[in-house]
């Protein structure tokens, strides 16, 4: 590791204000401490708990280690078998609605939410990295997989039981020979090539050896399946490109493999989704000229809106005039942006003297909004009386649409409408919040702990067909 490097970049990281540099220190010395492969994959969440630091905080330390070249990001798709197939360095170029999974063969969908994984690795100026995926079989299968996802020993056993996995020098030939079970199917997959194709065996049995030749090009495996009998099979595969390829031959049991996926899941560990990137307000702050399409158009599942609004900034304007009434406001967009950075979400805009935020949880959603009601409280009682800010706060949840719309990523769709609709509905000092976020079991319990009463209503949404439940949040203060 260039430690000159490291040191230099530490230093710059540690003259962020809004980080702690004492935990800029310690993440350097635990940067040295750590070995190639853990350096390719730095899951910020893992790396938190690991070393019992405040998940937030080290989001906001890779954020900015991205800025400054001491770490680069990828979005890396991530299926449910745990193969990461596909790399990419900026959002634009993630597939719209799906992408494909060689091992598994089928389409699974592209949403923010869980199937877009964010990992952080060292720039190369401070360490390069000695790992070649095609050292051996094991380093291409463990680059080609996600560590956030464990399989069981049961899935395990399943696929290495009936898969043969190997690699194949560039201008090589590769034998391989295998007795092919009756009316069955084989699938050929190679991951760095995101290619497959299939080997069909009908229920004849060959008494004479099948001999077959497979040629590896730049394009992949070939498109065309293999027709064989059952019985001893003869494979001479050609590595026709310039490049080790990785290949897998396995036994296709899609009956067998759901019914083990059913019984024993994998267990997935915490890690980054591109979703809670998107609402890290140092993501959204640092990177806001990253190139992105204007055609940009990626899902998310699950997000929760949050839209505020200030009561009679018109009359305060005319009755303070512009400068007292416009550092008042500031002030209050001062306090709703760091209720927002602390519940850990972003700013998304600013809509006069209204704002719309998102987090990638209802919780944290409602923590920002009780956070922003406090914070405005204790504002108004350091002014004059006379002088209270009065804020209103909307809070809703669903799937929204990402896109660039004028330089900057924004979220479009009915929920968003929803929510800023849902903050029309409240008063001063009141929260209002959709079903879908109280029906969140932390919800209800979070409200009664912090002092608000809740009234539920049914209102008709411009826009919505359906008769639409709400709850009023008042503080019982």
């Amino acid at each position: 590791m260039n430690k000159a490097t490291l040191n230099q970049k530490l230093q710059t990281l540690a003259s962020y204000p809004q980080l702690n540099s004492e935990t800029v220190a310690k993440f350097g010395e635990i940067l040295q401490q750590l070995d190639d492969w853990e350096l390719l994959r730095l899951n910020p969440l893992i790396f938190a708990a690991r070393y019992d630091f405040p998940p937030q905080e080290i989001v906001d330390i890779f954020v900015h280690g991205a800025k400054i070249g001491l770490l680069d990001f990828s979005f890396q798709t991530i299926c449910d078998c745990g193969v990461t197939e596909f790399s990419f360095t900026v959002l634009q170029e993630l597939p719209e609605k799906d992408f494909y999974c060689s091992l598994c063969d089928k389409p699974v969908l592209a949403d923010l939410d869980d199937r877009v994984e964010v990992l952080f690795n060292i720039n190369s100026s401070v360490k390069k990295l000695a790992i070649d995926p095609y050292t051996d079989i094991a380093t291409y299968l463990k680059y080609f997989h996600s560590p956030s996802i464990e399989l069981s020993p049961q899935i395990l056993e399943f696929i290495n039981s009936g898969c043969k996995e190997f690699l194949v020098a560039s201008g090589t030939t590769h034998l391989l020979e295998f007795n092919a079970l009756p009316n069955c199917q084989y699938r050929f997959t190679s991951l760095g090539f995101h290619s497959l194709m299939y080997l069909k065996i009908s229920e004849k049995i060959s008494l004479t050896p099948q001999v077959f030749t497979i040629d590896l090009l730049p394009s992949g495996l070939p498109p065309l399946p293999i027709y064989a009998n059952a019985g001893q099979i003869i494979l001479h595969i050609n590595n026709q490109t310039l490049a080790t390829v990785g290949l897998g031959l396995y036994l296709i049991d899609r009956a067998k493999q759901d019914e083990l996926n059913a019984l024993y899941p994998p267990k997935i560990k915490p890690y980054l989704t591109a979703k809670i990137l998107l609402n890290n307000q140092s993501f959204r702050t640092l990177f806001r000229t990253q190139p992105e399409s204007n055609n940009l158009r990626l899902n998310i599942r699950s997000l929760t809106i949050l839209f505020t609004d200030l009561k009679g900034s018109t009359e305060l304007y005319d009755r303070l005039g512009d400068t007292q009434a416009y550092s008042l406001v500031q002030e209050h967009f001062r306090i709703l942006t760091r209720a927002v950075q602390q519940g850990g979400g972003a700013i998304i805009k600013t809509i006069g003297d209204a704002i719309m935020a998102t987090f990638a949880t209802p919780r944290e959603g409602m923590q920002a909004a009780i956070a922003m009601m406090e914070g405005i409280e204790k504002f108004n009682h350091s002014i004059d009386q006379e002088l209270n800010l009065g804020l209103k706060i909307g809070l809703h949840i669903g799937s929204a649409l990402v896109v660039n719309l004028d330089e900057r990523l924004d979220y479009f769709g009915q929920n968003v409408n929803i929510a800023a609709r849902v903050q029309g509905l409240a008063k001063s000092g009141e929260i209002w919040i959709t079903e879908s976020v109280y029906q969140e079991e932390t919800i209800p319990a979070m409200l009664e702990e912090q002092g608000y009463q809740t009234t539920q209503h049914a209102v008709t949404i411009k826009g919505v067909e359906k008769t639409t439940t709400v709850f009023q949040c008042q503080s019982k203060s």
